[in-house]
């Protein structure tokens, strides 16, 4: 069995399966969402960084998979070391039907050790925020 959306958002459906058992037909409910929106990569590992360095940039490129515009309402970090991380994008309000744009994420550790963050991206792609885990290591 496979889910092969050809439209962004929810959809919902019932597997019936029909046997000579008792009860037969048996019915399980199915659902799923689809989106037009992919990120790669899907996750960011800096590594080890000097406490207030700046890592390179590491580059995630956002892409609209649709057949029209995607809005963009908000790119930014979230979570629990959210300080530690920045990002830049060319990507703007909108990306239109085909296009990708691209966000350079930054590691700048505050502190020693273990640090994490999420980029998110909010937009009207489904699935919506899309959150990719970021972390690194403050030396």
């Amino acid at each position: 069995m496979s889910y092969a959306p050809t439209a962004r958002g929810t959809a919902a459906g019932k597997l019936a399966v029909t046997s000579d058992a008792l009860h037969s037909p048996q019915a399980a409910a199915l659902s799923g969402s689809a989106t037009v929106v992919t990120i790669a990569p899907i996750g960011v590992n800096f590594g080890t960084q000097k406490v207030g360095v700046a890592s390179a940039p590491v580059v995630v490129t956002l892409t609209n998979h649709g057949v029209s515009g995607l809005s963009i309402s908000q790119i930014g970090m979230t979570g629990g070391n959210a300080g530690d991380f920045s990002q830049s994008n060319n990507c703007g309000g909108a990306l239109g039907a085909g296009k990708s744009c691209t966000i350079y994420a930054v590691f700048q550790p505050t502190a020693k050790g273990a640090r994490s963050a999420d980029l998110s991206i909010t937009d009207n792609g489904g699935a919506s925020p899309q959150a990719i885990p970021m972390a690194g290591f403050g030396q």
